[in-house]
């Protein structure tokens, strides 16, 4: 690493390698996130089968 940070007029004196763990609140977050992505992902695919099968009976307009 050391030598391609030279090749841009940067040098590495020192290096302190630390475990990163997230704040208590991160998790949480992400956990929210996924749920509202799955039931994003149940209506829509809900509204495909729902519209499919509408289709084939023949009560949707074409």
């Amino acid at each position: 690493m050391n030598q391609v940070m030279r090749a841009y007029a940067y040098s590495t004196e020192h290096i302190l390698m630390v475990d990163i763990i997230p704040d208590s609140f991160v998790p949480k977050a992400m956990t929210e996130i996924n749920v509202e992505n799955l039931d994003f992902i149940q209506k829509l695919f809900w509204n495909i089968l729902t519209a499919d099968f509408m289709a084939s009976i023949g009560t949707l307009a074409d």
